[in-house]
């Protein structure tokens, strides 16, 4: 089979997807699927973590006001361009592998430390899922890895993650242990590794989600306890809510401790 897959912006997951759409052709076969355009790499796709919906809970759109989000998963190349290939399952377990030429964030900065650029960018990722009885019990590993382009002068893109997901009927349970490193980061022995977790019921209309996570790294912490939802009025109006409160440290610096809500009206045509 052949076709293409364009999304102007999804703007119903977590906020790295509420920047850019996916707009990729595809070939998929018995032997798996193959995937070139713009749109998310291997070690994304496959991971697993907190379930998040809605606005995206720890991982959502409450840092556009205060805070900062989760890292959720392994640290990777979002929506660039990338080939992409993912493998049919075989006996409960599915891989993938995505190659990315060149990420970029803040591309047209002034100042090149502020640029974020990774060239040969490759994401694994490991998928195992098994039906247990009334659940079907998950797990997942991801890796990323790059060359940062020595003009911006941070430190390669070198990130991983181990995640496990529990579902029945409409109940998801799930979280992921992250480890970042340094990757993209200015600062040497930054050291950044994250714990994350959460449970979700999404039935056809309405969902709510609960979620948290801890981030630490050499000369900051982060926790996050987050809770979200939505409701369809109508098949073209949705109503969607979030509740985060954040404690934030650094070195040498008091906590700062807030709470953010945000309240959606989503219309669409």
């Amino acid at each position: 089979m052949v076709g293409a897959n364009i999304e102007a912006n999804n703007r119903d997951r977590e906020k790295e997807s509420l920047e850019t759409g996916e707009i990729y052709g595809f070939v998929a076969s018995d032997y798996g699927r193959l995937e070139v355009g713009l749109q998310d790499g291997a070690a994304d796709m496959l991971g697993m973590a907190a379930p998040v919906i809605a606005l995206g809970q720890i991982r959502g759109d409450f840092s556009r006001y205060a805070g900062s989000i989760a890292l959720l998963r392994t640290l990777d190349t979002q929506d660039s361009f990338k080939v992409l290939y993912l493998s049919p399952p075989i006996k409960g377990f599915r891989a993938g592998a995505s190659w990315s030429p060149k990420f970029r964030q803040n591309a047209d900065a002034a100042n090149p430390r502020s640029r974020v650029i990774v060239k040969d960018a490759v994401e694994l990722g490991l998928q195992f899922q098994q039906p247990v009885g009334e659940w079907v019990l998950g797990a997942s590993g991801g890796y990323a890895f790059g060359n940062a382009d020595p003009i911006t002068q941070r430190a390669d893109l070198a990130s991983w993650s181990v995640g496990a997901q529990a579902r029945r009927g409409q109940l998801r349970i799930g979280g992921a242990y992250v480890r970042r490193g340094e990757s993209n980061r200015l600062e040497r022995d930054f050291n950044q590794w994250e714990v994350n977790g959460g449970v979700a019921w999404v039935e056809d209309k309405w969902g709510v989600s609960a979620s948290s996570s801890f981030t630490k790294s050499s000369e900051r912490s982060n926790r996050l306890f987050a809770v979200g939802g939505f409701y369809a009025l109508t098949p073209n109006i949705q109503i969607r809510s979030d509740l985060v409160q954040f404690r934030e440290r650094r070195v040498g610096r008091a906590a700062e401790n807030g709470v953010v809500g945000i309240l959606e009206l989503q219309l669409t045509i």
